[in-house]
């Protein structure tokens, strides 16, 4: 069975057991095998030529308490519902919000429920460049431009509101 390397990996198990056994500088082991130093240090100090996991420890929300996780998760296994009806049946405890059309005014009308029902205090927002969020190009800095209700909001709350660079987010 052959191995199985990361499309980044610069590295084989050869080359990984022989950095480990050899008594080498760092410098001219990156001159002869063709990699960082840095990558040298990091397998001699191994004490395996496997590769480990990267990412979090254990998984988990970003955005959810603990509580809030295991309550979603329980409901789903004991449920065996579609995600799409455990997101709908969860609605009242999770502020989320499914509309037929996003625009304007669904915008600042969730942002508004968002900051009545949310424990903490939001310091930034960042959004798109979309209509239903901030005033088109053509009409920003103009006679005719007036501050748009979702950034009057942000700024009614102290919430710091930024715009991502053009197809970005």
């Amino acid at each position: 069975m052959g191995q199985r390397r990361h499309g980044s990996a610069m590295t084989t198990y050869a080359v990984r057991a022989a950095i480990q056994r050899s008594q080498a500088s760092l410098a001219s082991l990156s001159k002869e095998f063709g990699i960082n130093p840095k990558t040298v240090a990091k397998w001699r100090k191994r004490q395996s030529v496997e590769d480990q996991k990267t990412g979090p420890k254990e998984p988990r929300s970003t955005v959810l308490s603990e509580t809030d996780e295991a309550m979603i998760v329980a409901f789903r296994r004991h449920t065996l519902l579609p995600l799409d009806d455990c997101l709908s049946a969860l609605q009242a405890s999770i502020v989320t919000q499914l509309v037929e059309k996003a625009d304007r005014n669904t915008a600042w009308e969730f942002l508004e429920y968002l900051l009545s029902v949310i424990p903490y205090r939001i310091h930034t927002i960042l959004t798109d460049n979309a209509i239903r969020f901030a005033k088109q190009r053509r009409s920003r800095n103009t006679a005719l431009s007036r501050p748009m209700r979702f950034e009057a909001i942000c700024k009614a709350h102290g919430i710091k509101y930024r715009l991502t660079k053009p197809n970005h987010l």
